[in-house]
């Protein structure tokens, strides 16, 4: 973009090149006498008004740490720049978003249909309050690999999800190269048992850790509807989930 010229000019070929941007990428609303840009994937630009509705309210924990950083001015602005879960927690609005964890879903959904990925579960317990451990086979075509998966009992808090709650996590699971022997899986659920950031450690026999926290969104429908042997509502993980992976797993 060349900056030579005069200011006319320039501002000529800025308004140009803003009507060509708008033209490919955007839509153009007129409301009243406002004009509301809004963008390919469908979220607004500017601020679009719409109907009045209740006050948006925070699960406690987020209002708690929200309230150590502001006061109740801050509070109020923090509100308005937020929009509702049925907002922007769709599958739409996620698939829409660039560079997140969820647009590879897609693309390894396929991939596993493709290669008709076999996942069998070796074993799973769990007593009543949901602390247990599971151990899953998966032959990813070529690949012969074992997740295990350490499940806590569940402290009653909706954590925020991804570094912030460190390793005060509801779950974690490990994804082994190659199958282990029962003592390899006891030291690795051994070494979740610790919580421990600074203590946490692995071997190169493991590819990743995948901690993962609950959902209160829809976590509690989920188990009701699989206990009751149904299967879950597919407008409630469709409206309020967008994947079907547990919120904060892959961080």
């Amino acid at each position: 973009m060349s900056t030579g010229g005069n200011l006319p000019t320039r501002r000529r070929q800025a308004k140009l090149w803003a009507s060509q941007f708008l033209s490919r990428h955007t839509l153009t609303h007129r409301l009243g006498r406002r004009l509301v840009v809004i963008s390919s994937s469908g979220i607004p630009y500017g601020a679009l008004k719409t109907p009045k509705q209740d006050p948006m309210r925070l699960p406690a924990y987020l209002e708690n740490v929200l309230a150590a950083f502001v006061d109740h001015a801050g509070r109020t602005a923090t509100m308005r720049w937020l929009r509702r879960p049925e907002e922007c927690m769709t599958s739409s609005t996620l698939s829409a978003m660039k560079s997140t964890r969820v647009s590879f879903a897609p693309v390894l959904a396929r991939r596993m249909i493709q290669q008709r990925w076999i996942i069998k579960r070796e074993r799973f317990h769990c007593d009543a309050g949901g602390d247990g451990h599971g151990v899953y086979s998966i032959r990813a075509g070529s690949h012969k690999l074992t997740y295990i998966a350490r499940c806590f009992r569940w402290d009653g808090i909706e954590k925020v999800g991804r570094r912030s709650d460190g390793a005060n996590r509801d779950m974690f699971g490990a994804i082994f190269l190659r199958p282990p022997d029962e003592e390899r899986i006891a030291r690795e659920l051994a070494i979740f048992d610790l919580r421990d950031v600074d203590r946490m450690r692995t071997d190169s026999s493991v590819t990743g850790w995948t901690p993962a926290n609950r959902s209160a969104r829809f976590f509690d429908h989920v188990v009701d509807s699989l206990t009751a042997g149904r299967q879950p509502d597919p407008t409630i993980a469709h409206d309020h989930c967008g994947n079907a992976v547990p919120r904060g797993a892959g961080d």
